[in-house]
């Protein structure tokens, strides 16, 4: 088993520059590789050490990584960048989304209203709009109906109240 767990230590090692010394030893064993210390302790600020336990075959272990604090905290940091441009740049899409459904919810209704009112000042009192919702942008379109109906009725009214007067006369 040391054997195997020596070649497993050289080859994390091998990959992994930041790490400068990978222990494996027995729950019982005396903390060895940093010069017989008795358990994990705090060396100093610029290194960090973390121990887990762990099974390897039926042997319980415990596997100590010491880092170079660093080193670490550059791949964290890189991480978080990351993360903070994923999130950004997923934000950006997800306001763009809103943004274009918003345009074409809203303010294409609306468009349509003003052409609708614009034609009705300019003489067009049969201008009816299409059903624009259930919503108040949908009253409004009906409302609008309504008036120019109404508008294209009384103005058909006085026509005729002003034929017959000139008629008679």
């Amino acid at each position: 088993i040391t054997d195997s767990l020596n070649a497993t230590k050289d080859s994390i090692i091998a990959s992994e520059t930041s790490i400068i010394d990978l222990t494996i030893f027995d729950q019982s064993s005396v903390w060895a590789s940093t010069g017989a210390i008795d358990g994990p302790q705090q060396f100093s600020d610029d290194w960090l050490m973390t121990d887990r336990p762990i099974l390897f075959g039926s042997q319980h272990l415990k596997l100590a990584i010491i880092t170079d604090k660093q080193k670490t905290l550059e791949v964290i940091d890189q991480e978080g960048k990351f993360i903070f441009y994923i999130t950004f740049a997923s934000a950006f899409i997800l306001i763009s989304l809103l943004a274009l459904i918003l345009k074409r919810n809203l303010v294409d209704r609306i468009e349509i209203l003003a052409k609708g009112q614009a034609q009705l000042t300019t003489g067009k009192l049969q201008t009816q709009l299409p059903d624009l919702g259930h919503d108040e942008i949908g009253d409004l379109s009906r409302s609008f109906n309504d008036l120019s109906s109404w508008l294209g009725r009384a103005t058909v009214s006085t026509d005729y109240v002003n034929d017959i007067i000139s008629s008679t006369a």
